[in-house]
C-alpha cells in the first residue's frame, strides 16, 4: 500500500490543480505557509488532521475526499459550494475565513 501521506499529497496537488489555484492562494486560505503545503503535496512532511481539515476548507471540498483511495471525484461547479470568494482581496478573504472560524467555534 502506498504511503497515506504521499497519497493525500498527490490528491491535494491534483484537486488544487483542477481548481486552478496556486499553492500561495491555498496556503493563505488554510493559514499555513506555502512551503509547508509544498512539503505536504510531495509527501515529505506529515500534516495534522486539523491541517488537512483547513486545506479541505481552502479547496472547498469535504475532508474525506482527501483520504479516499479512488481518484478524486469530478469537481462540482463552485456554485454548489456557496458564494465564490474569487473577487475578494486577500485581506477580505482572510476576514471571511476568520468569521467562519469564529462561527464554527460557537457551535
Amino acid at each position: 500500500m502506498e504511503d497515506v501521506y504521499k497519497m493525500v499529497g498527490t490528491r491535494l496537488r491534483a484537486i488544487r490543480g483542477r481548481r486552478e489555484l496556486t499553492q500561495q492562494v491555498v496556503s493563505e486560505r488554510a493559514g499555513i505557509s506555502s512551503a509547508f503545503l509544498s512539503f505536504l503535496e510531495n509527501g515529505r512532511k506529515k500534516g495534522s488532521l486539523e491541517t488537512y481539515h483547513k486545506l479541505a476548507g481552502a479547496l472547498e471540498i469535504r475532508l474525506d475526499e482527501l483520504f479516499r483511495e479512488a481518484p478524486p471525484p469530478a469537481l462540482a461547479p463552485a456554485a454548489d459550494y456557496g458564494p465564490s470568494l474569487k473577487g475578494l482581496k486577500t485581506a477580505e478573504r482572510k476576514a471571511v475565513f476568520a468569521l467562519v472560524r469564529s462561527l464554527r467555534k460557537r457551535r
